[in-house]
């Protein structure tokens, strides 16, 4: 069993993050897998020259997520991570005569950042209609837009700094909201 690394990391940039993993490839540190979260999680390997490439896709269908994976595969690009409702699908060249890019115009690279947007487009309007729902009801305070800070019940959370802080904060995060 290989030597195993996590690192967190947020891109909404595709090319830095494709830059990011190349370096990290580099290195030696092969993807393995990520969450939606942004840890990135990496296997030691042999350290080389790697031209990682995403593209951002949700399928609703098993089969169609395979089919997109199979017309990768055909075209020399391995699948490195990226599960059906991910969205970030990651690959690499398998074969030497792969294409330099995934994308063969501007059109299609312009089109995984519209469907990301278009995810966060969503999550954004079903946030907002449950807030306005619960506010509504009398279930939560609108003024609490104003004051975040009262959603948090860790002790001294905010006084705590660095890799503390940022350990309490992401671990609560998910109940504050």
């Amino acid at each position: 069993m290989g030597v195993k690394m996590k690192k967190y990391r947020y891109f909404i940039n595709f090319e830095k993050e494709e830059a990011w993993l190349n370096e990290m490839a580099q290195n030696g540190w092969w993807l393995t897998h990520r969450t939606f979260w942004g840890i990135y999680c990496f296997e030691k390997g042999k350290p080389d020259t790697a031209n990682y490439r995403i593209d951002f896709r949700q399928f609703n269908k098993k089969s169609s997520f395979s089919e997109y994976v199979q017309l990768f595969s055909d075209s020399g690009w391995r699948h490195v991570y990226g599960t059906k409702y991910s969205g970030s699908q990651y690959f690499v060249p398998e074969r030497s005569n792969a294409e330099a890019d995934i994308f063969s115009d501007n059109t299609s690279k312009a089109g995984r950042y519209r469907r990301f947007s278009e995810m966060w487009a969503n999550l954004l309007a079903t946030y907002t209609a449950v807030f306005i729902m619960l506010c509504s009801n009398g279930s939560v305070d609108p003024s609490i837009i104003f004051h975040p800070k009262d959603l948090y019940y860790t002790p001294g959370l905010w006084e705590m700094t660095g890799t503390n802080f940022w350990r309490a904060f992401l671990f609560e995060t998910p109940f504050a909201l």
